[in-house]
């Protein structure tokens, strides 16, 4: 049985979810996951300050210091790839690239991109700067439907709970965790996954 370009979709998308917990950014945590033409997994990355450099939570806390230090996850992704990304696909999540990695992403190679939006007010115009740059270069972007929800990733939107605990949210050290037994079960699928595809490459 083939699987559907859209479970594929959302299998790497969840995977990029899942890479975002690494982030210790205390506002937005973004995963980034670079599969070739043969849905092999290449490389991922997450945001995060470069490789030796304190990542204090003052000056995460920081957003112009942030801002200026912080390696995004698709430009992590590109670099930790270490190989030519001709033709592979870039999933990101919670939202699609900025203007400045979309730059790079064109200049590697890479001949689409998937995120579950492309809407975000603090980061439209970035946004759409980036689309108009994908339709030059002849890259796809695809903003696909995805049952991901932004306030897991971005610290000053809080999602709804419920009495069964499902959705509720809790802070650890300034990162944002989900107790769902169904997130658990998912993230588990998910790791399954990643086991799969990683034995295939050897």
């Amino acid at each position: 049985m083939s699987r559907s370009k859209a479970w594929w979709d959302t299998f790497f998308l969840d995977m990029a979810s899942h890479i975002s917990n690494a982030s210790l950014d205390p506002s937005t945590k973004c995963g980034a996951v670079i599969v070739d033409d043969q849905k092999r997994i290449v490389s991922m990355g997450y945001n995060g300050f470069p490789k030796g450099v304190e990542d204090s939570p003052e000056r995460l806390a920081n957003r112009p210091i942030k801002y200026s230090m912080i390696v995004h996850a698709e430009t992590n992704s590109l670099l930790f790839a270490q190989r030519p990304l001709t033709g592979c696909i870039l999933y990101t999540v919670p939202f699609m690239t900025c203007s400045r990695c979309a730059a790079l992403a064109i200049q590697c190679g890479i001949k689409r991109c998937v995120a579950p939006t492309d809407k975000h007010e603090r980061w439209q115009a970035e946004f759409d700067l980036a689309k108009q740059m994908y339709q030059e270069a002849g890259v796809a972007l695809d903003i696909v439907e995805y049952a991901h929800d932004l306030a897991r990733y971005t610290r000053n939107e809080t999602a709804p709970s419920n009495d069964e605990g499902v959705g509720k949210n809790h802070s650890v050290g300034g990162r944002i965790l989900q107790s769902s037994h169904v997130c658990a079960l998912r993230l588990l699928e998910v790791c399954k996954g990643i086991g799969r595809c990683l034995s295939l490459r050897r």
